[in-house]
């Protein structure tokens, strides 16, 4: 299947998915046809496997925006795995501003990836805020490439 005609859809984050990060004050889901066989370890590695120029670009930029700020640079590092099954891969980090959840699941015909934040305080409220269009854009992109999977 080509990743260009790919049908990403916005799907409401399934009650486990949210139960990763108590307390959340924003989710959503991205889901797309999971190739016969797929696992969500597979899904997961495909998601990072080759980051597009264009998503490493918007990270470097993030990255060099925030760190006055004391975030966590996020370009060029795989986020830490916390469990992982073949239904189901959780990674995430904490930060003083924010604390975050990325579930990769595939369930029947479905492959999901899933992001769950928690914000701190202030500093996180608005950094999420900002970063809200830009997170869509990477999320769908990053969703459309497991079609190759």
């Amino acid at each position: 299947m080509n990743a260009a005609r790919a049908k990403v859809s916005a799907a409401a984050p399934a009650p486990e998915q949210l139960a990763v990060l108590p307390g959340a004050d924003f989710a959503d889901c991205f889901r797309i046809a999971a190739p016969l066989g797929l696992t969500a370890p597979q899904a997961a590695e495909q998601l990072f496997a080759h980051t597009p120029a264009w998503v490493r670009h918007l990270m470097a930029l993030r990255d060099r925006a925030m760190a006055p700020f004391g975030l966590v640079p996020a370009a060029g590092k795989p986020f830490p795995i916390i469990s992982s099954d073949p239904a189901q891969v959780v990674m995430g980090l904490d930060d003083r501003h924010l604390d975050f959840r990325l579930v990769v699941s595939v369930e029947g015909q479905w492959a999901a990836v899933t992001t769950v934040v928690r914000t701190r305080n202030l500093g996180g409220r608005l950094y999420l805020a900002a970063i809200l269009p830009f997170h869509r854009l990477i999320a769908r992109a990053m969703v459309a490439r497991l079609a190759h999977s």
